[in-house]
């Protein structure tokens, strides 16, 4: 691969079906974001229609051919001289997968490649296809990138549209990365017994709902927020987000919760939502927040106010905490973000995002659940910095 860029450069892999207009604007925004490392776009030529949509993001485009060997002795002895004496009681070795289409078919596939000039690549981005989710073409192409990084030593990490914690491990152990999109992926390819030996990496929720066919307009309309208000309010990384669903008229009550998460005080920044008509006296909700509860306010990391007409700036926080049901906790469990509810007066109830919790101790246990989860996360941007810096080798087939 010859040279037309003198920042390390990640290749980012499109292919027809896997283009939304979320994607587009996140894709947009990493670009401009990451100004040390190149980020090239490219798909095949025959993908118009994503090609139009990602035009403002000056892709490349490549080629892909393929052509059938009909079967004969000579293909079959050809098969077999690939494969050698392997055996596979165990399952198929992942690279001789590469190699095959169909064991049992005795045709092989030819395919192959044909790029623009490239050069100083350091990694390559692509979507992980699953067996009932992609068309045979997308795999052909899949197969055939994995194959151009093992052939040039290039780092290849691919992400997950339809999730991977039923079996779907054969293709992803083919990468050298994993780029999972929710905590149950990740801790099952993380599994020793998956023997996945490629990183495997989760992102956070605002980055993982970008890649979900599930999507809603509420994390579109937020895409930003989380770079931005991280930023804004100095919020290292390692700092799990609580979005604090505060009303005046129980002021008490989010005194008493904040006094007893106050345990977790240093792991925690805390969002506080405030409605503009909620005013006591002479105090705005803002206000009666840090009247009422300063002296606890003050131990924890750090907090920040946030106008309850604006629900997709809760899209940052790793959860909701809330001492009853409210328009942020329905908004939020509607939209795949975890709430913690906190109320003595309710049986305890796990029902989809939500969990309804009657004492203390299950509210630290929750809230504990939480912050292991954020330790998980990478966010695409350290990924594809880390790619760039090459701190994680290739794997051997």
């Amino acid at each position: 691969m010859a040279a037309n860029q003198t920042k390390p450069t990640i290749l980012w892999v499109l292919q027809d079906n896997q283009v939304s207009p979320i994607i587009v604007d996140f894709l947009k925004l990493l670009k401009t974001g990451i100004d040390k490392i190149h980020i090239q776009l490219i798909a095949p030529e025959r993908d118009e229609q994503i090609l139009k949509m990602i035009q403002p993001l000056d892709p490349l485009t490549f080629k892909a051919t393929r052509g059938n060997v009909p079967p004969s002795v000579e293909n079959f002895q050809r098969k077999k001289d690939l494969i050698h004496d392997i055996e596979f009681s165990d399952g198929l070795e992942i690279w001789k997968a590469l190699l095959l289409d169909d064991l049992g078919a005795g045709v092989m596939s030819e395919a192959a490649l044909h790029l623009p000039r490239l050069s100083n690549i350091f990694g390559i981005i692509l979507q992980i296809p699953t067996p009932l989710g992609s068309s045979t073409p997308e795999e052909v192409i899949f197969y055939e990138w994995v194959k151009l990084a093992h052939d040039n030593n290039i780092f290849i990490a691919g992400y997950e549209l339809l999730p991977l914690y039923t079996r779907w491990t054969m293709i992803p152990s083919m990468l050298d990365g994993i780029i999972t999109t929710n905590e149950q992926s990740f801790d099952y390819l993380s599994a020793k017994k998956q023997s996945i030996k490629g990183k495997v990496w989760k992102l956070p929720l605002y980055e993982g709902k970008v890649f979900s066919p599930g999507t809603s307009i509420l994390w579109h309309n937020g895409i930003e927020v989380p770079y931005h208000y991280r930023a804004k309010h100095n919020i290292p990384k390692d700092k799990t987000i609580l979005f604090i669903a505060h009303n005046v008229a129980t002021s008490y009550e989010y005194r008493r919760l904040l006094e007893e998460i106050s345990s977790f005080n240093n792991d925690l920044h805390l969002m506080f939502c405030f409605g503009k008509d909620q005013i006591r006296g002479t105090h705005n909700h803002q206000e009666v927040i840090k009247t009422i509860s300063h002296n606890t306010l003050d131990s924890f990391y750090s907090y920040s106010f946030h106008d309850l007409a604006k629900p997709w700036e809760m899209i940052m926080a790793d959860a909701v905490l809330a001492t009853s049901l409210c328009y942020s906790t329905i908004v939020a469990d509607a939209n795949g973000i975890p709430c913690i509810v906190m109320d003595k007066m309710v049986p305890e109830i796990i029902s989809g995002n939500l969990t309804l919790v009657n004492s203390y101790e299950k509210l630290r246990n929750a809230l504990t659940a939480i912050i292991n989860t954020h330790k998980k996360t990478t966010d695409i941007t350290d990924i594809i910095y880390q790619m760039a810096n090459r701190q994680y080798t290739k794997i051997s087939y």
